[in-house]
């Protein structure tokens, strides 16, 4: 591989005395000068590795030159003529949106060969000359302690050719790109969520379209992972007695009836199984929610006759209990009880009298010393 065709030569320096005196002069093999003369750190040789240098925050910064050098020769850098590129963009959804997915369109500029120069970058009639800096390999050579690292050359970007600024094409100004306008299609699956990277082909070119998800938070809905919370708030009349209660559901986007126990206690919730947020790529679907926030009225606003009543049924221990009908008329029971049998007695008289009137009166006998006589 790459490494290996570089590393075998230094081993056969460093196993000869004279070719490494040689590379530590001239920075090179076969004493040719060139860029990073100094080799193992200048004349001092392998002196304790001067010139590969382990001072700075990366020790291994050296071995990514190399490796980056290898990268840059196989095909990267920068976006050009021919080149794929990912085109990033962001895509900010609502929260239904990404509860439900939807269809959107980005308009992106992505990077197309040059329609004039057809990416040579030159005016017509006008031809490239040969980099003289990389002689049209697109590449330089340097030295970075005793690894010979191969880069991108700075001349040419690579391209091996350059263009005098009267032959560069005009339309790319010699870059042999254009930058071109596309309305790309994004199909947003149900169940995404912020801060998601989603990928899609951009037609007609070979890039490729990274899109950033961004979801704006909801007023009422709070998302946990496929679950969503709710907040309700519930009259205390149907948290002491119970009842039913409209929340909303992200499931049918209104709302839905639900049925509250009596005695729900504030901050109390209650799981509906099923409602919440489908998973991405998945069909599982999460929970939602419900947090019951009871409202509790304004004693200033009641009557004073439901205050009192209120405080009362609470047990409210500055309000006496209220008084029985019996124990209200109890001063004057004895003497209602006496004036009313007096009055069934005086019924009853005037009862028998009506009776004796309708009757012959008798004589009465009276009784003599000599014998019974009438009168």
């Amino acid at each position: 591989d790459t490494l290996h065709l570089f590393a075998v030569p230094f081993l056969q320096i460093l196993k000869d005395e004279q070719k490494r005196a040689e590379y530590d002069r001239f920075g090179s093999m076969g004493g040719m000068g060139g860029p990073g003369a100094g080799g193992f750190g200048g004349a001092q040789g392998f002196g304790g590795f001067d010139g590969f240098n382990f001072k700075g925050d990366d020790p291994f910064g050296q071995f990514s030159d190399m490796f980056q050098g290898f990268m840059r020769r196989d095909g990267g850098g920068e976006a050009g003529a021919g080149r794929s590129v990912d085109i990033t963009a962001r895509l900010r959804l609502t929260f239904m949106e990404a509860v439900n997915g939807a269809t959107k369109q980005l308009n992106v500029t992505v990077p197309e060969t040059c329609s004039t120069c057809h990416g040579s970058g030159a005016a017509p009639g006008k031809q490239p000359s040969v980099c003289g800096t990389c002689h049209g390999t697109g590449q330089v050579s340097s030295v970075s302690g005793f690894f010979h690292v191969m880069t991108t050359c700075p001349t040419c970007n690579g391209k091996g050719h350059v263009l005098k600024e009267a032959d560069k094409c005009g339309s790319c100004r010699g870059s042999g790109v254009q930058q071109t306008n596309r309305t790309v299609t994004l199909a947003v699956p149900a169940g995404v969520y912020d801060g998601l990277r989603m990928r899609a082909a951009i037609d007609g070119t070979h890039h490729r379209l990274v899109v950033q998800i961004e979801v704006a938070p909801h007023d009422q809905f709070v998302r946990d992972g496929s679950d969503v919370h709710v907040h309700v708030k519930l009259p205390l009349l149907q948290a002491i007695f119970g009842g039913k209660v409209d929340v909303p559901s992200v499931k049918t986007g209104g709302t839905r009836s639900v049925q509250v126990s009596p005695g729900t206690q504030s901050r109390s919730k209650r799981i509906l199984p099923g409602e919440g947020i489908k998973t991405l790529n998945s069909d599982q679907v999460g929970d939602m929610i419900v947090h019951y926030d009871v409202t509790i009225p304004n004693g200033s606003s009641l009557s004073e006759k439901a205050a009192l009543l209120l405080r009362r049924a609470l047990g409210d221990p500055d309000v006496p209990p209220e008084e029985s009908p019996d124990s209200c008329s109890s001063g004057s029971g004895d003497s209602s009880k006496q004036q009313e049998s007096q009055n069934e007695q005086s019924d009853a008289n005037t009862k028998a009298e009506a009776q004796g009137q309708g009757k012959p009166k008798q004589k009465k006998k009276r009784r003599s010393w000599f014998g019974s006589s009438s009168d």
